[in-house]
This record gives C-alpha cells, structure tokens and sequence, in this order.
C-alpha cells in the first residue's frame, strides 16, 4: 500500500455538476464532496444517499461513474440485483465509525478501515497503515466525516480537508485550497445514556448494624450495565455519607424462586466492614444502556441485608 500523496488543487466547486437527491447529506456546495488525486471530486450529494445508525447506503456520483455504498437494489440506478452477487456494504458501528466495502464498476473494491483487510491479506495491514474513516459531531452540531478510505487502483479518498492539512503539515490547507468535506444531519452519540438512581436514607434503628450485602431483582439486556455503590452515616445529612463503589454484580444462586432474576451485588468484605456500625445507609445505582441506546436494563426490586 502506497504512502499519501498530495496534489494541491484550485477548482470551484460551482462549476461542477448540480448537485441532485441525497436523504441526509449536506446540500451546501462545499459540504458534500470527497477527493481522490486520479478521479477527483466525487459527490455525495447525489441518489439516496443516507447515514444512519447501522450504515452508510446509497450512490455518489464521480469520473468513474457512481459508487456504490450498499449492495441494496433499492435504488439502483440500472436494476440489477448487486447482493445477490455479493452482501457488501458501509458499515456504522452506532457511534460513527465506518467500515466495510463500498463499490464502483471502473476501480472496484472501496475500503473504509483498515480492519476491513484482515484475513484477506496476508500481512496486518493496519500495522502499515491505520486507515479508517469516522463520522465526528461538528460546533454545528451536524456530522463531519473525517478519515481515508482506499482502493488498490485509484489509492486514498479523503473525506474532509483537515484530514490533508494534519497528514501534509500545511496548516493552512483548507483556507488557501479547498475547505471541501462531507457533512451530515446524521450526529454520532457522544457518550453511552446513562441514568442514576439514589435511594432514600435507610434508618436501621440502631447505631450498631451491620451491613452483610445487597441484592436486587431484574434485567439486564446484552450491552447493558448496572453498578451500584453503598454510603453511610450516623446523620441524616446527606453530604455527611460517605461512599465505596462501584460494584459489578452475579446471579444470586440461592434465591428459592426466581434465581434467573435476582443478582447479588459484589461487595468486597473490607468495604462491608467500612460501613458497619452506621446507623444510616443508602445506596445509588448507575444504569447504562447499550451504544446504539436501544435497550436498558431495569431493576425492579432491591433489598438491603443488615443485622442489629
């Protein structure tokens, strides 16, 4: 695989070919092209082009004809049914990292992340080169693809003119160039939701008891978490609690009904003995769903287990 290259370029976009349909692409005349130094602009504001959560589908439009980002005949500009020859397309992982094959009649085979290649070759090819290409939330909070994506005949497309600038050291590339880039409604989440969940003071009646653990009851779906932590006090204060955690959890085996259900918090002996012979506990969960935010676990019951 060949180093970057850089041939630096004046063209206007404005005398390039109008701009036709795309469902979510930029339609802003600098904001929807991409570059390669042999075929040149290609456009992504062009035949259904849309980003969403699980991928990149639709047709840009270049010198070497359209490119294609998903083998879906929906759309497809001659009919032919594509993923019947092959199942390829532009993977999102949710969170705005692309990967997998996009395709053109004339050079082929478009690669959009090193990891694609594995397998294939018989070298690890991100080890020479770690290319990849990403989808990052812009100040315009719209969507700024960044990256290369390559080909064995034509080499490195790229994405977004800051990604010239940081490869080349030309700092002011953009400005005196080309500010060319993809840019998408489409905005990659920028941290797992979350929420909290923080119990009400415990009175335990007496300023002797002793913690001995704490299990609770419900679900939690692949890809999702739940952590808890433990505080106590002799006041009803709430700032005067203090706190251990967080703790992971395992299925409560000896439950005598619904063991598939209830989870034993994992609290390590020196953290129980911390907050024994406090009057007042409370605990807070952590619940985390999965990166697409599709699922969320949910607890339905907890139970504090203490002696006087």
């Amino acid at each position: 695989m060949n180093s970057k290259k850089f041939y630096f370029f004046l063209i206007s976009l404005i005398f390039l070919a109008p701009a036709v349909l795309a469902l979510n692409i930029s339609s802003d005349p600098y904001d929807h092209w991409a570059w390669n130094d042999d075929i040149g602009w290609i456009d992504f504001y062009y035949d259904n082009i849309e980003i969403d959560f699980s991928q990149l589908s639709g047709y840009a439009s270049s010198s070497v004809g359209i490119i294609s980002f998903s083998c879906d005949e929906t759309g497809n500009p001659d009919g032919e049914n594509y993923c019947g020859l092959s199942t390829y397309y532009v993977k999102n992982d949710g969170e705005g990292n692309l990967s997998g094959w996009a395709w053109n009649d004339k050079i082929g085979w478009i690669s959009f992340s090193c990891k694609d290649e594995t397998g294939i070759t018989d070298y690890d090819v991100c080890a020479t080169s770690s290319y990849k290409v990403w989808i990052e939330k812009g100040d315009d909070n719209k969507g700024h693809f960044r990256g290369w994506a390559w080909n064995d005949k034509v080499g490195w497309i790229c994405f977004n003119c800051v990604d010239i600038e940081l490869s080349s050291n030309d700092s002011d590339y953009c400005e005196t160039v080309s500010d060319f880039e993809v840019v998408t409604d489409w905005i990659p989440p920028q941290y797992t939701t979350s929420g909290e969940i923080l119990s009400l003071i415990i009175d335990t009646e007496t300023p002797k008891a002793t913690l001995t653990g704490l299990v609770w009851k419900g679900e939690v779906p692949t890809g999702c978490d739940v952590k808890f932590y433990l505080g106590s006090s002799d006041s009803t204060d709430p700032d005067s609690f203090a706190w251990t955690g967080p703790y992971g959890y395992e299925r409560w085996e000896s439950h005598p009904e619904e063991p598939d259900k209830w989870y034993e918090v994992s609290i390590p002996d020196s953290d129980l003995e911390f907050h024994n012979k406090h009057r007042y506990l409370r605990y807070k969960i952590i619940l985390k769903s999965d990166p697409l935010q599709l699922y969320s676990p949910k607890v339905e019951k907890v139970v504090l287990l203490w002696m006087k």
